[in-house]
């Protein structure tokens, strides 16, 4: 075997201008994306676990395996013991503009977060952010659409359970919610992992390499998501959708929407999709989606 090292690609010029997009930045060892077969968690295909336990499936993304024997229970006792956020955070929510993005909004929480509970200990502040962002995320909508205080997570509901119980959503029939669970259930597990070595995880990489916390490298890895081109890029999916219905002026027709699409190539205007960009398939994890909501009676479905 030849000791010389292998070489993954060459640099030019061009590629310092692309975002590095295409060039290696180092190894994931949480997730890839396989362009056949979709999204992958420690090498297990997404649509074997996206009805797993979320709590066991983080403990699989920290630990690169199952939770064997006690470790599950003792794992979730660990994040419930870390979930109550300092309620400093929550108030600062109140000065912020209404008509802020709610990205915005997150980023200011996790920054907010470092500064009252970051320890400089890498693993326990990672503890601390898993258990702390279902309950800043359900504190931001409630404030920021005022349906009003922020709501406490319960010692007795499960990381999930918990994050519709902290929504509390407004007119919503309390007697729905676990079917408003199973789907948040499964959407996250979805989401909990990106696939591979993408924008924000190089960027949160990068930060954390000059010794920056936890809480200040995912702030970073977080504006690096919040892009169109990157985590924004599902909702301004949607945004393409609704346009694309009203330049067809609502001719649906394959031929129409075909047409619709070439002229935008023909004009280099984007085409934003749902998936991963290197997927040549469509994204098992949009199959899952269809599945719980087919398993849902027709009013109860949420997507």
């Amino acid at each position: 075997m030849s000791d010389e090292p292998k070489v993954l690609k060459t640099i030019t010029e061009a590629d310092l201008e692309t975002g590095l997009r295409g060039v290696p930045v180092g190894y994931c060892t949480t997730s890839f994306v396989d362009p056949e077969q979709g999204l992958h968690y420690v090498g297990h295909p997404i649509p074997d676990i996206a009805y797993r336990d979320p709590e066991e499936v983080i403990f699989l993304l920290l630990h690169k395996r199952w939770p064997e024997g006690g470790e599950l229970d003792a794992f979730k006792a660990e994040i419930r013991k870390r979930q109550h956020v300092d309620p400093r955070v929550l108030r600062s929510m109140e000065a912020l503009p209404h008509r802020g993005h709610p990205m915005k909004w997150f980023l200011h929480a996790i920054n907010t977060m470092g500064m009252f509970s970051g320890t400089g200990d890498f693993y326990e502040d990672c503890l601390r952010l898993i258990a702390q962002v279902p309950v800043v995320t359900a504190a931001i909508y409630r404030v920021r659409e005022e349906w009003g205080d922020p709501i406490p997570p319960s010692d007795d509901l499960g990381y999930m359970q918990n994050f519709v119980h902290m929504l509390g959503v407004p007119g919503f029939d309390v007697n729905q919610n676990d079917k408003l669970f199973k789907l948040m259930r499964v959407f996250n597990v979805l989401h909990f992992d990106h696939g591979g070595g993408n924008l924000s995880t190089f960027v949160g990489k990068a930060v954390a390499s000059g010794l920056a916390d936890m809480f200040e490298s995912i702030t970073g890895a977080m504006c690096g998501l919040a892009g169109p081109r990157h985590g924004k890029a599902n909702q301004e999916c949607l945004t393409f959708v609704s346009e694309c219905i009203h330049a067809v002026g609502g001719d649906l027709s394959e031929s129409a929407v075909r047409e619709m699409i070439e002229r935008r190539l023909e004009n280099k205007q984007l085409i934003f999709g749902f998936g991963h960009a290197v997927l040549r398939v469509e994204d098992p994890r949009a199959t899952v989606l269809v599945g719980l909501g087919e398993d849902l009676a027709p009013d109860d479905r949420y997507f």
